[in-house]
């Protein structure tokens, strides 16, 4: 079918929609959208079959949904009404909620049902469950099977379900908007009960308290259990730093670590607009009179936070190196931290695979365009940042008596999947969406990647996924030699598939032969190469960095603007121009 697609931005649902949707046969216009004009006047042009709205935030006018399909993606169980569903399932521990496939209509969320799905809520990381994780895990693979579900009644003429809350299946209700004072809290509570409510709000809009004496929007809660358990700390103050983090004393011989705060913003005060950053870059002064929180790399996070932490297994032969980096952006300091960590792996001999797991949602972004918005000089910290993550890749190449993977337990964007082409192997599980491109946000990229992709996937290849600027899927991924395989559907099915995987790369005499034929490659001519293709890479980039357009850019991404029209590049049924 021809379906146009009608939404605020191509975000990872609109991205993995698309993907998905285009792999069954159907072919598909995005259109980001500003208004009802612009909506009515695309719909016209296009003549789609079926209209999808799979990010959608403004109404969709009469003039669409009287005479056509309009598939709404809700992300709320059978009933559920209201633009606040997510947050309020979280904030009430919901055991399991749903997404439903409805119709536009009038009255908002309201209209006959194409199909519902459920899903648990339940997850063995308490820490891991925020709004904007489910969205992107839970809430996404039950949109493609509604979706799916839903274009084929429309194929078959099946009838649809009224919305009808005499039926008892239908368990949702109409919610307000959450409000800021929905989500307030005491810092008295237990630090577990704080971070459900920052959860439910994360990533937008935070919730809001006091630090310090500044009014701040809260981001990446996670439980500590140890910096508090003699309960000496009052609760509310800052008590310790680590990285970028920020711990806070709470109630009940608790504390509660946040990966990012920002600052509020006072409406016709003059002052500067806040976004959001690292912890410590909000309080600066606190940070500098903290010492640094030290922790034990090896060992999962059960009692304490941690941003970079490793699991052995086989007898320390098979090493999974984790990096939570907050919504995938890896800034300067970050980058070293990793950069060292792994330099402390690779001098472990008995260590035999490496294996980069990156973080749950995020395997890595790239460059952290955030902390460089806010330098004094951003072209410095550009330039900082990208010769740091370099590093990291470096170092990762040089580990020739270890086989290094990189397992990819969420999506990747630019220069974090270049990033991941540094390794040996390359894994990711079928729901991963790649963006392996650096052209959009005006740069010419770097991360080893005029050497490692073409290594892959061959030049014109290489010069066709970076000059697209379109997302990928797993299976396309896998095609053009990008990756190495896919494991598994989704992130459940991933984990122990990568572990086995890693296990027998471990095992004699595979592992022999593999590190005798890749020392044979790794001569002093292949990193001549490599870095050469590093120096040149870089020389793009100082000038990348200098442009206007890449500084525009950034500011619109990390001040989250919209210029309200389609890019040339995005998917399109037709030609034509933006009419705003």
């Amino acid at each position: 079918m021809r379906i146009l697609f009608l939404a605020v931005a191509h975000n990872s649902m609109s991205q993995r929609a698309y993907l998905e949707l285009t792999a069954d046969g159907h072919s598909i216009h995005v259109e980001i959208v500003a208004n009802s004009e612009h909506m009515i006047n695309i719909y016209d042009k296009v003549k789609p079959d079926v209209v999808i709205c799979p990010f959608m935030t403004k109404r969709v006018p009469s003039e669409i949904w009287c005479k056509a399909r309009c598939l709404v993606v809700h992300p709320g169980i059978k009933g559920d009404r209201g633009p606040s569903s997510l947050d309020w399932a979280l904030k009430e521990a919901e055991v399991d909620w749903g997404v439903t496939i409805l119709q536009a209509a009038e009255e908002m969320d309201a209209g006959d049902i194409y199909s519902s799905i459920n899903f648990s809520l339940a997850r063995t990381d308490s820490n891991t469950l925020t709004k904007s994780s489910v969205y992107k895990n839970e809430v996404i693979d039950a949109t493609i099977k509604g979706l799916r579900e839903a274009l084929h009644k429309i194929e078959t003429n099946a009838p649809i379900e009224p919305l009808n809350y005499a039926n008892k299946d239908v368990r949702g209700r109409l919610r307000p908007m959450m409000r800021l004072t929905d989500r307030s809290f005491e810092w008295t509570s237990h630090a577990s009960a704080i971070a459900r409510e920052v959860r439910a709000a994360d990533g937008r809009p935070g919730v809001m308290s006091v630090l310090s004496g500044e009014t701040v929007f809260l981001h990446g809660a996670h439980v500590d259990y140890e910096l508090n358990k003699e309960g000496s700390h009052v609760p509310g103050r800052i008590i310790a730093k680590r990285g970028e983090a920020l711990c806070v004393a709470c109630g009940e011989n608790s504390a509660l670590w946040f990966q990012a705060l920002r600052k509020r913003n006072v409406a016709g005060s003059g002052t500067p607009v806040h976004f959001k950053l690292p912890a410590t870059l909000v309080f600066p002064s606190v940070a500098s009179s903290l010492e640094e929180s030290a922790y034990d790399l090896e060992g999962a996070p059960t009692s304490t936070w941690k941003e970079i932490w490793t699991e052995t297994a086989q007898d320390g032969a098979v090493c999974y190196v984790h990096f939570a980096f907050h919504n995938g952006a890896m800034s300067t300091s970050q980058c070293k931290r990793l950069a060292n960590a792994l330099s402390q792996i690779g001098a472990q001999p008995e260590v035999k695979v490496v294996v980069l797991m990156g973080g749950h949602d995020y395997f890595s972004n790239g460059i952290h365009l955030n902390v460089i918005q806010a330098a004094a000089s951003p072209e410095q910290e550009s330039w900082d940042n990208i010769n740091a993550i370099d590093d990291v890749v470096s170092t990762v190449m040089h580990m020739t008596d270890k086989i290094t993977v990189s397992a990819l337990q969420g999506n990747a964007g630019a220069g974090g999947v270049m990033m991941a082409l540094g390794s040996d192997f390359v894994y990711q599980h079928g729901a991963v969406v790649l963006n392996p491109h650096y052209k959009s946000m005006h740069l010419f990229g770097s991360e080893y990647w005029t050497f490692n992709l073409p290594r892959r996937t061959g030049q014109e290849a290489a010069i066709a996924i970076t000059e697209g600027m379109q997302p990928m899927s797993a299976k396309q991924a896998k095609e053009c030699g990008l990756i190495d395989d896919i494991l598994g559907s989704n992130l459940a099915e991933f984990i122990p598939l990568v572990k086995e995987k890693a296990q027998s790369l471990a095992q004699q005499p595979a592992f022999d032969a593999y590190i005798s034929k890749k020392r044979e490659e790794r001569t002093k001519e292949f990193f001549d190469k490599a870095e050469q293709a590093r120096y040149q890479e870089l020389e793009e980039m100082k000038q990348s960095f200098a442009s206007p357009q890449y500084n525009e850019q950034r500011r619109m991404f990390v001040f989250k603007e919209s210029c309200g029209c389609t890019p040339d590049y995005f998917p399109k049924l037709v030609s034509h121009l933006c009419t705003v």
